[in-house]
């Protein structure tokens, strides 16, 4: 039923244009356009004639004819404005070009409109029918589609409401009737009459009980039936592929699932193997994707697009071919395979205009050979060959215009030889554009491009530059030769003239033959032509130039001969300037015969030089071969280079390079350095190292051993003369490296070297040992190593091996160095160094102090004693001065002294010193003042500034100035027994010592008394 029902007894052609397009609003919206605007016109048209108004114009526009109804009060102006809106939108869905959506809502929302327009119209202008009840407005929806056959089986569909059979809707019926029994009967057997029980009929009964058994779905056990459960269950499972199918049939055909979807379901997939039930439905699918394909075609003429789109795959693509060319070739027209096939023929001929073969175009594009043969007999026919041909014979020509060669054009093109001779055999019989326009672009063009190239190269240079193939040009030749055309004159006279250049530089007919790349039998066809003067004129200047190369010939003859310039010249019957005239000429015109007599006599001069190299030195061979040093260089290396790059050798080279290589080890032996000794024999420093670098050469190899054997020889010679290693570097041309690596080999053992080491190992390393220790006495390190022409390596290397080694010779210098490192360590230290200072300044390591540090620090203290008592001797002094003549502090002095007093052995002796040189007086001639009456307040400020704040202090704090307990030996006293005085020499020598200097020397205390007191002297 229609929205537009209404108007089929009142306007039954609007009721019609109406109700088609309710149908395209939803199949096709972009046709509502041409509906509308037609329902539009319909409308207003008969309001014109229901108002019995006559239209004057009927191509007025759409406006003016409804503003005419307005004026005239036929219309409201609301209704105008409602049919304006309503043509508006239709140009709206006109205009737009992209999202189908919309179109679709805009197709509705105009459908909408023009009821209610429509509606108005019936109300206003149908006088019978004014007030009749009209349905309202339902929007229109997608009608189900019935199918002619059924979507299960395939066969012939009489149902009108349905899309399958009355047979497999029945298998539907009886499924459920079958789930009923199923359901009611599965643990135990049933009879007929239980199916009648629950409402089905006798014969019906029978029937389902037939059909079951033969289907084995149910098993007769007499008048009982039981289920076979496993057919039974694949049966229902069939029967519910049937409603599945059923429904996406449905949904698909009414865009509710794309394509896309239903190709990935299992029933189309099991429709794609051929498995029943599927089979209709797979066909069903792909149908309606051939109809969206050709739809979507023709809209876009884009066959990728359409077939990506509407999801066709090239299986669904080759059989919609194959049918529709069937019925193309039987007179059944189909727009969309035609617009297909043309689409694809225009991309078949576009791609051979760029030049490929068909069968490249077919892979390329995916053509099958049968849809190619298809356009030839039926689609195209006899045009399609013409076309094709038409190409080809454009694409050769555009190819050889690109000056390419006729191979490389017909491969551009796309075309065999075999396809071009039939083609140009074709053109030449009817002599049509082709042939004519080959000829002009090709033949001419290609024999006037050799001739130009042959003038400056051989004949082949010329072929290839000129893109034409021997072939063609021996054809053009030979048939030119027949009547004598200007390409055969003109290309004889070319290669004549290359003929007789080659014979005027020395080359035979054979050598010249293949040098210029014509046969034998050209040439041979040369000398039957006497008759043209061409030849003839040929033929005597081959002749003066034999003769000329005739005394060529005898001059490089001579020089092979190993005889002079001038010698070569007068034997060939020339004169010097003859000769010359003949050789400035070759050269002038730069013919062979320079180039040969420049190289065989430079040949001749490399046999003379390497003949008189053996008995002269460099430079006299060279002025007696009449050569020049740049010549000698410039041969050489070139022979060097060939030697180097092949380990290819001339005789020159191997004779000159073995006599100069001994000359060179002669020089070295003699005291050259190694520059100086190049210089001598001619070379520079860097060929000798390129003879040194390339020991895989034998006659560099020998080179290399033999300098070898000098290298150790000179630095032996050196050693010999008590040099160092570094004076025999220097005044030997010997890197150290090389000294020391030859030492290193024979500490090793290896014999050839046992002599240079044993030398420096046993001769020159001791006596610079020595120097050293002498040196390093009074003089910094680096300057004792330089002295001595040692390094610190070696130093140190010796040095450790003399003190791992207790029976090595260098024992005694690492005992002796050591010994020297502590005293200069226990030097500095007394110098009040730091001790990071007498580190350095001895060498004393941080690991060899450590080791012998009780002894170094016994020795420091022993030696600081003595100092301080040697001071105390001589001089009036205080603790302080005694500590920094020590360097140490005052404290540390006062401590050894309590450390003595209090019976530390270690030191007795420097407390004695400390008390007889120091205390005691000072005590004794305090406590002499004391008794004398001296106030001992001003005693003590004098005492105080005698001993100074430091040393004050610390009497003050161990109450040395109240000692009553002075440990005094006098010596001059008459009470003491002279065997304690030889106990102390015995036992301490050094104090026995130091208390007899004391004895012989008077020190005074003195107090100034400034208040008139007396002054105080005490004697010690």
């Amino acid at each position: 039923m229609s929205n537009f029902d209404f108007l089929k007894n009142f306007n039954n052609e609007l009721y019609k244009i109406g109700t088609k397009l309710e149908d395209d609003a939803i199949e096709s919206p972009r046709a509502v356009t041409a509906d509308a605007t037609l329902f539009l016109e319909t409308l207003v048209k008969d309001i014109y004639r229901l108002s019995n108004l006559k239209l004057e114009n009927n191509l007025i526009s759409f406006y003016k004819k409804i503003d005419y109804l307005y004026r005239q009060g036929i219309i409201t102006y609301i209704y105008k404005n409602k049919l304006q809106d309503a043509y508006n939108l239709r140009n709206k869905i006109h205009n737009n070009y992209q999202d189908s959506k919309e179109e679709l809502n805009i197709a509705l929302d105009l459908h909408k409109r023009l009821y209610y327009i429509s509606k108005k119209y019936f109300n206003d202008f149908c006088e019978n029918q004014r007030y009749t009840k009209i349905p309202d407005y339902k929007k229109p929806v997608k009608k189900d589609i019935i199918f002619n056959n059924c979507i299960i089986c395939g066969c012939k569909n009489s149902q009108s409401q349905s899309n399958m059979c009355d047979e497999c809707n029945k298998k539907i019926e009886n499924a459920n009737l079958l789930l009923t029994l199923k359901n009611t009967y599965d643990m135990r057997d049933f009879t007929r009459l239980d199916l009648i029980d629950i409402g089905i009929t006798e014969s019906e009964s029978i029937s389902i009980l037939m059909n079951l058994t033969r289907d084995n779905i149910i098993i007769k056990k007499g008048e009982y039936y039981t289920f076979n459960n496993e057919k039974f269950k694949n049966h229902i499972d069939i029967i519910n592929q049937y409603i599945e199918i059923g429904l996406l049939i449905s949904k698909f055909y009414n865009d509710e699932i794309t394509a896309f979807e239903i190709k990935k379901t299992k029933q189309y997939l099991n429709g794609s193997k051929q498995q029943k039930p599927c089979i209709e439905f797979y066909n069903l699918v792909n149908e309606k994707i051939k109809n969206d394909f050709e739809k979507k075609l023709i809209k876009t003429e884009n066959i990728k697009k359409s077939m990506k789109e509407s999801a066709m795959d090239n299986l669904i693509l080759q059989n919609w071919f194959d049918k529709e060319k069937e019925a193309f070739i039987t007179g059944s027209l189909n727009d969309a395979f035609i617009l297909y096939n043309e689409l694809l023929i225009k991309d078949f001929f576009d791609l051979k205009k760029k030049g490929l073969r068909d069968d490249e175009i077919l892979k390329h594009n995916e053509i099958d050979p049968q849809m190619y043969e298809f356009w030839r007999e039926h689609f195209m026919g006899r045009n399609f060959m013409k076309k094709t041909t038409k190409i080809k014979k454009d694409l050769i020509l555009k190819e050889i215009r690109k000056n390419k060669t006729l191979n490389e054009a017909l491969k551009s093109s796309g075309i065999s030889q075999k396809e071009f001779d039939k083609l140009y055999i074709l053109s030449k019989n009817n002599n049509d554009d082709f042939y004519r326009d080959f000829n002009n672009e090709y033949t001419i063009k290609r024999q006037k491009t050799v001739l130009k190239h042959l003038k400056y190269n051989n004949l082949n240079a010329a072929l290839r530059k000129s893109k034409i193939t021997k072939t063609e040009f021996l054809k053009w030749y030979y048939k030119g030769e027949s009547n004598l055309s200007d390409f055969y004159i003109e290309s004889t006279s070319l290669l004549m003239n290359k003929y007789l250049h080659h014979r005027s530089n020395g080359f035979n007919k054979k050598d010249i033959l293949k040098h210029i790349n014509i046969s034998r039998d050209m040439y041979d066809s040369w000398m039957k032509h006497d008759d043209l003067k061409l030849v003839r004129d040929f033929k005597n200047e081959n002749k003066k130039i034999t003769s000329y190369l005739i005394k060529r010939g005898l001059i490089i003859n001579a020089l092979k001969e190993n005889k002079s310039k001038d010698e070569a010249i007068s034997s060939a019957g020339l004169t010097p300037k003859e000769f010359m005239e003949i050789y400035n000429t070759s050269k002038k015109e730069k013919t062979e015969f320079y180039i040969r007599f420049d190289r065989e006599y430079m040949e001749n001069r490399k046999r003379v030089f390497a003949k008189l190299i053996k008995s002269n030195d460099f430079y006299n061979s060279i002025e007696k071969c009449e050569i020049s040093q740049i010549q000698f260089n410039k041969w050489f290396l070139k022979d060097q280079d060939l030697y180097l790059s092949d380990f290819k050798t001339t005789d020159f080279y191997l004779k000159t390079t073995s006599e100069l290589m001994n000359k060179y080890l002669k020089a070295r032996w003699e005291g050259k350095n190694q520059p100086d000794a190049a210089r001598s024999v001619g070379l520079s420093n860097m060929i000798i190292g390129k003879w040194l670098n390339h020991p895989e050469y034998n006659l560099y190899y020998e080179f290399i051993l033999k300098n070898k054997k000098l290298t150790i020889d000179l630095i032996v010679k050196g050693f010999k003369l008590g040099k160092s290693k570094t004076e025999v570097s220097k005044d030997y041309d010997i890197s150290m490296t090389n000294i020391e690596e030859f030492i290193n080999l024979g500490r090793n053992g290896f014999l050839k070297y046992k002599e240079l080491y044993e030398l420096y190992e046993f001769e020159i390393i001791p006596k610079q040992l020595e120097t050293f220790l002498k040196d390093f006495k009074t003089k910094t390190y680096k300057k004792s190593l330089k002295h001595a022409k040692i390094n610190d390596t070696d130093l140190k290397y010796y040095y450790e091996m003399g003190k791992n080694n207790e029976t090595s010779c260098f024992n005694s210098f690492y005992k002796d160095y050591l010994k020297l490192k502590i005293q200069l360590y226990i030097k500095n230290i007394l110098d009040k160094k730091s001790q990071k200072i007498a580190f350095k300044n001895s060498n004393l390591s941080v690991e060899e102090y450590e080791k012998n540090k009780i002894k170094i620090e016994e020795k420091i203290l022993k030696s600081r004693i003595r100092i301080i008592g040697e001071f105390l001797v001589n001089h009036k002094t205080n603790g302080a001065k005694l500590a920094n003549l020590a360097g140490i502090s005052v404290d540390e002095l006062y401590n050894w002294y309590f450390k003595g007093r209090n019976g530390d052995e270690e030191f007795k002796t420097f407390y004695m010193m400390i008390e007889w040189g120091l205390i005691s007086p000072r005590i004794e001639a305090f406590n002499h003042a004391i008794a004398r009456g001296i106030p001992r307040n001003w005693l003590i400020k004098k005492l105080k500034k005698d001993l100074g704040p430091a040393d004050y202090k610390i009497w003050d704090k161990h109450g040395l100035i109240d000692s009553t307990n002075i440990n005094r030996l006098n010596l001059e006293c008459e009470e003491i027994n002279e065997n304690i005085s030889n106990v102390i020499k015995k036992d301490d020598p050094q104090l026995y010592d130091f208390m007899m200097k004391i004895k012989s020397k008077n020190q005074d205390i003195f107090v100034e008394n400034h208040s008139d007191k007396a002054k105080v002297f005490a004697d010690r």
